[in-house]
């Protein structure tokens, strides 16, 4: 018995895929998600510890659709009469 093959069809996006975009979406996403309601920590020690420092960063990078998500990288071989194949 052989497999059967469902043709796959493929349609244009109905949303622009830019940095400007994705950031919007981003922010939208993160403004239903801010609250101001107290958070409790399992472990307070060290945040009430009176010389503690706390140090908070934000990071974020845009969407970039055609972006590796991987290291780039290639084996290449070197040969005794300088020719290489990568």
């Amino acid at each position: 018995m052989f497999a059967s093959f469902t043709p796959i069809g493929w349609s244009a996006a109905t949303l622009p895929v830019d940095a400007e975009s994705t950031s919007t979406l981003s922010d939208r996403l993160h403004a239903t998600q801010s609250t101001d309601a107290p958070r409790d920590h399992i472990d307070d020690g060290v945040f009430a510890a009176p010389d503690a420092n706390v140090v908070a960063a934000g990071y974020s990078v845009s969407f970039v659709a055609h972006a590796c998500m991987e290291p780039m990288n290639a084996t290449a071989i070197l040969r005794d009469d300088g020719t290489a194949e990568v």
